[in-house]
């Protein structure tokens, strides 16, 4: 099903994962973080503009165009093993997190992966990426997890930032298409 922003909402494409800096310079005490529930986010007057803002900022060259999986959401909700969390300003959505918390069978440990994480480009100086940085966190650590894993656009702000809230380059990762 197309939406009229140009982002499908059905089966047969991929979700990109992207993760935007957001400046911490200015904090403003009206933002809220919650966790949501997939159709609160889709539900929200706001959601179709921040998810096509996604997609223009975050696609992956050589991905096919942004089709989120709101089935697959749901059904990773119900097994517990994707939590959605919401950034509010003023009651209104702002940004949103997609955090994956699996174990993973390597190690035996339950580790956070944000799947996704963005903040809408008018509200990126109020300080709601690193609250929802902050707010996935919390939500990891009380899902057991032993850490968390980000990724970034490389060179991009994120990955200048990610340093600066304690977290360190582990890994680098590698994209090629198939025709």
């Amino acid at each position: 099903m197309r939406t009229n922003s140009g982002i499908r909402n059905g089966s047969g494409g991929a979700y990109g994962s992207c993760v935007l800096a957001m400046s911490d310079h200015q904090t403003d005490a009206s933002l809220e973080y919650r966790l949501i529930a997939f159709d609160e986010l889709e539900g929200d007057p706001q959601w179709p503009g921040l998810v096509n803002e996604y997609a223009h900022e975050c696609h992956i060259a050589g991905m096919p165009p942004c089709d989120y999986q709101g089935d697959i959401y749901r059904a990773m909700e119900k097994t517990g093993m994707v939590r959605l969390i919401g950034a509010y300003l003023d009651g209104t959505l702002v940004g949103f997190c997609n955090l994956l918390v699996s174990r993973l069978p390597h190690y035996g440990k339950v580790v956070g992966t944000a799947e996704s994480l963005f903040v809408a480009k008018a509200h990126r100086r109020t300080g709601a990426g690193v609250g929802l940085i902050r707010t996935a966190e919390r939500t990891c650590a009380e899902a057991g997890a032993v850490a968390m894993l980000m990724s970034a656009p490389a060179s991009g702000s994120m990955e200048r930032l990610m340093p600066h809230l304690g977290y360190r380059h582990t890994n680098t990762v590698f994209f090629r298409a198939f025709e």
